[in-house]
């Protein structure tokens, strides 16, 4: 169907996102190498067995591109601007590598054939050159196969703390300060990004619950999305769709082997 999502529209998605978050200094220009792709549900899941396959696809083509880069012509962006590219100008990433995510839209943001990038330069960019804000670009395609695009701004971090998570896991003791108004927990892992990295035992998903902040009520509710189930206050959470709003002290299960001992800030 001409709406359905394909490799080709991921790609190019992020390709350019990749050229509208490139920061100029003087002598180089920083490329972003870290992308997050956010999909419809509907969309992700078909997804989630390809996805290794499709990461390792656009690593290939983001390095081909960046050697593109570094050929001799003046990047587009650099003649819109009036720029060139000049005998010294060299196009590069930090950190040495691509990171490329998938990930469902748990907020739902988004509509079935969206597509939402978001890109930054790296994690030492922020504290090296105070650059490497999020971009966020949303795109769709409609039924004959047009494209349409929007570009939101990204709701960054909040400066307070709105709740605090304490846990221990094989790491020894750790407090994990809540400050979005959500949040992903679990062990993680290469295609699966979560804000609450844990080391423990494989019966805690990569991906487990999902910690949710209402802004309005500030309340919070937990999802669970594991395989072997999250308990709150050692009641069990039905898994799936469904939440349940947590009491602003609460301790969380993880499989019934990571606790969390939840509670509210504000």
């Amino acid at each position: 169907m001409a709406d359905r999502i394909s490799g080709g529209d991921i790609l190019s998605e992020i390709q350019r996102n990749l050229e509208e978050g490139m920061f100029q200094i003087r002598y180089s220009t920083l490329v972003p190498s870290v992308f997050r792709v956010y999909l419809h549900p509907e969309d992700y899941d078909p997804l989630r067995a390809a996805i290794p396959y499709l990461t390792a696809e656009i690593k290939r083509a983001l390095q081909d591109h960046l050697a593109r880069l570094n050929g001799g012509k003046t990047h587009a962006l650099l003649k819109r601007f009036g720029g060139t590219k000049g005998p010294g100008m060299e196009y590069k990433i930090l950190g040495g590598d691509w990171t490329v995510e998938f990930l469902p839209d748990v907020e739902g943001t988004l509509e079935h054939g969206e597509i939402e990038v978001h890109s930054e330069l790296g994690a030492p960019a922020k504290a090296e050159y105070g650059a490497g804000e999020l971009t966020t670009r949303i795109t769709r395609k409609d039924a004959v196969g047009e494209k349409t695009s929007r570009i939101v701004p990204t709701v960054q971090a909040s400066e307070g703390v709105f709740a605090e998570l304490r846990y221990e896991d094989q790491n020894g003791p750790g407090t994990f300060p809540v400050t979005k108004n959500m949040i992903v927990i679990g062990r993680g892992g290469k295609e699966y990004w979560v804000d609450l990295k844990l080391n423990t035992l494989p019966d805690v998903s990569r991906e487990h619950c999902r910690l949710r902040r209402d802004p309005d009520s500030k309340a919070f509710h937990l999802r669970d999305v594991s395989q072997f189930g999250t308990t709150v206050d050692g009641v069990a959470v039905p898994p799936g769709e469904s939440e349940v709003e947590l009491p602003k002290r609460s301790r969380i299960g993880l499989a019934g082997i990571v606790f969390l001992d939840f509670e509210v800030k504000e």
